[in-house]
């Protein structure tokens, strides 16, 4: 299950969805808070994509 969200969540990033992306990490986030690749996308969308660096 958790590969279907990270699948997304990449696809959104690509595309330049940045709050679907940061939706479907969440998720994961949600699922299994100690997944550290769903918190590093996070931060690297907000810092990358949205500019908000106090949130990343």
């Amino acid at each position: 299950m958790l590969k279907l969200w990270y699948a997304r969540g990449m696809y959104c990033q690509e595309q330049g969805q940045d709050s679907m992306a940061i939706a479907s990490y969440a998720k994961i986030k949600e699922i299994d808070p100690q997944d550290a690749t769903a918190w590093y996308n996070t931060g690297y969308v907000m810092l990358q994509h949205q500019q908000r660096y106090l949130d990343a």
